[in-house]
């Protein structure tokens, strides 16, 4: 029997990724420009960003997941957070921010443990051991196992909140573009 090996499928990288010196550059932070000659360089360097991110092929996936998944901070899609902020008013959707520090596993040491950051951490880090969740918290592993236990035999406290419905990328395309030609987005995103 022979079998035919298959070249690994290729991986597309964002064309951001090719151009980490502007997309990583404060200036495409909100709150990153303060004079108006950074305010200015700032627009240029938004308008050089937008159109790397319009030759994109991943660009209406990346649009879609930072409108409708996460809360990314930053330049992304062709977009500002205003602007995104703006296409999910358009969309009557909320989107929660992540806490990365709780995903990432950083803490401090004067917060007690919260279930639902051990929950998140242990999401975000499935294939590390109890010992070294331990140690991301700074606890014992049977305060770990404690707070896994209770996934199961607890109800949470506060019950979650009704989820957005999830808008069809064509939505989320006629949003981006509306509020890309509305001239008082342009103002807030600068």
């Amino acid at each position: 029997m022979s079998t035919t090996l298959r070249p690994p499928a290729t991986v597309r990288a964002p064309a951001c990724a090719a151009r980490a010196d502007l997309f990583q550059h404060p200036f495409l932070e909100e709150g990153g420009a303060s004079t108006s000659e950074d305010r200015r360089r700032q627009r240029t360097m938004q308008r050089e960003a937008g159109l790397v991110c319009a030759e994109c092929t991943l660009m209406a996936d990346c649009l879609y997941r930072a409108v409708v998944d996460c809360d990314i901070a930053g330049f992304v899609a062709g977009t500002t957070e205003a602007q995104r902020r703006a296409i999910r008013e358009r969309l009557g959707i909320h989107v929660t921010a992540e806490d990365l520090s709780s995903l990432l596993g950083v803490r401090d040491r004067h917060h007690p443990i919260n279930r639902d950051d051990v929950l998140k951490t242990r999401a975000a880090h499935p294939d590390e051991s109890l010992r070294q969740l331990a140690n991301r918290f700074g606890c014992s592993v049977s305060s770990i196992k404690r707070h896994l236990r209770g996934q199961v035999s607890s109800t949470p406290r506060v019950p979650p909140r009704p989820a957005s419905p999830r808008p069809r990328l064509h939505d989320v395309l006629v949003a981006f573009r509306e509020v890309l030609s509305d001239p008082r987005t342009h103002r807030r995103a600068a």
